[in-house]
């Protein structure tokens, strides 16, 4: 996870890439990894979180 971080981070538009990654996690219900994704992409300073992010960040939540 933390590699993702570093490699991707760069690009701008990362959210998309850790919102896939959270929707994966979703479907393989892998709610832990899903939660840990979301505090990288909290603690990154260049990947912002969207509306859509928030969207996902709560249909995780209502997993739990």
């Amino acid at each position: 996870m933390m590699q993702l971080r570093v490699e991707h981070d760069r690009r701008g538009e990362d959210h998309k890439t850790y919102n896939s990654l959270i929707k994966l996690c979703m479907k393989l219900n892998d709610v832990d990894m899903a939660f840990g994704l979301i505090n990288c992409m909290e603690q990154s300073k260049h990947v912002r979180i969207t509306t859509g992010s928030i969207d996902i960040l709560l249909k995780v939540s209502n997993t739990v």
